[in-house]
């Protein structure tokens, strides 16, 4: 299993791209589901039908998994079997079969990694609501290969938006896939894909980057800003513990949002006294891990980054603050140049923390963690760049 993976892992980017563009065999496509059926405003006359046609295309994934003609043909008829020209009974009915399907197969004792990592492609480009495709999504965060946590991050990239808007996403559902979105990134922190699928995570529950849809709002966009609080929390005890995580500046993400004009005054209290105590905790960690000898310059420059990202919504929440004390602080990390050296990163990175909690809003939080007993950091590599 886990040389497949192995294998999986090096070889995903490539091929999703390669597939995508569909530069494999043609392969002629199956005959497709009625017309009558897409257009129908009762389903229950075709629910076999569009079941029993989705479970045969689904299938040849498995069988496949290896055939690229076959897979570019599958994954294009299921795309072009959910046309957005349908009846939303149609698009319902589609959508809860083919998860039915995909979690028919993920039941299974061992199903091809491949197999799994088509099922995340597939519904990250279907053009019906995806919402009914939340159980596979979770199924495939907490499988063991990183390739297919990647693409199942992906996948709620492309869930979350309309399923917010669906009066009928139940919080239940919400909750568990949230919940699996973190686990995600729990458990594939390393190399090589680590940096790719914690970036994913945080795309994924941040509104700000979505594709398309609306800001959601009231107890939705609460279990957003948690989600987005607790995942940032998970990334920063690395940061003290271990070393330095895969592409910091992923965790500079969940500031976008939450120190954000348009969701700031939407959060309770004790969200944004969380938030800050986070977004301090970060800038104060990634100071200390900059100032430990031995850094490359690959991993200066990647500190670097995400500092003068982080520093960027500071300062924006100084300015929702009014308060120019730290507005000016956060310009010292902001305008950082290429080449600065670590003790001057330190230094402006104390000073935007001072001048944080010195502001009376926040006079209930905590001074930063200092770095564990490991100063050890965590090598740069390809996929987090």
């Amino acid at each position: 299993m886990m040389q497949r993976c192995g294998i999986w892992i090096v070889a995903v980017v490539g091929l999703v791209s390669m597939w995508v563009r569909g530069d494999v065999a043609t392969v002629p496509p199956d005959a497709g589901i009625s017309d009558r059926a897409k257009t129908a405003l009762n389903e229950a006359n075709f629910s076999a039908e569009i079941a029993q046609k989705i479970s045969d295309e689904v299938n040849k994934l498995v069988q496949n998994p290896s055939d690229k003609g076959t897979v570019a043909m599958v994954r294009q008829w299921l795309n072009s079997e959910d046309p957005p020209t349908a009846t939303h009974p149609y698009q319902e009915a589609f959508s809860q079969a083919l998860n039915q399907s995909f979690l028919n197969v993920l039941e299974q004792s061992n199903p091809p990694v491949n197999t799994k990592i088509n099922f995340g492609l597939v519904i990250k480009d279907l053009n019906g609501p995806k919402m009914n495709l939340a159980p596979t999504a979770q199924k495939l965060l907490a499988d063991k290969c990183q390739a297919v946590v990647f693409v199942g991050e992906q996948a709620v990239w492309a869930i979350l938006p309309e399923a917010l808007q669906n009066p009928n996403f139940k919080p239940v559902v919400r909750d568990g896939l949230l919940s699996a979105v973190i686990g995600g990134v729990k458990a594939n922190s390393g190399p090589p894909l680590g940096g790719l699928i914690a970036e994913w995570a945080y795309r994924a529950i941040n509104p700000k980057l979505w594709a398309g849809g609306t800001m959601p709002q009231g107890d939705n966009l609460s279990a957003l800003v948690d989600c987005n609080l607790n995942l940032q929390k998970s990334r920063l005890d690395i940061y003290q513990n271990i070393g330095i995580p895969e592409f910091p500046k992923a965790d500079t993400y969940a500031s976008y949002l939450l120190l954000s004009g348009d969701v700031w005054g939407k959060m309770s209290n004790a969200q944004q006294l969380e938030a800050v105590q986070w977004a301090v905790n970060l800038v104060s960690l990634i100071g200390q891990r900059a100032a430990v000898p031995g850094q490359s310059t690959d991993q200066t420059r990647e500190l670097t980054d995400a500092l003068i990202s982080e520093g960027s919504w500071l300062k924006v929440l100084a300015g929702i603050l009014a308060d120019p004390q730290m507005q000016a602080a956060c310009d010292q990390i902001v305008n950082m140049q290429v080449g600065i050296t670590p003790a001057a990163i330190k230094t402006a990175c104390e000073a935007v923390v001072s001048q944080v909690l010195q502001n009376p809003a926040f006079s209930s939080l905590t001074p930063p963690p200092t770095i564990g007993s490991n100063p050890s950091s965590m090598p740069a590599t390809e996929a987090s760049k």
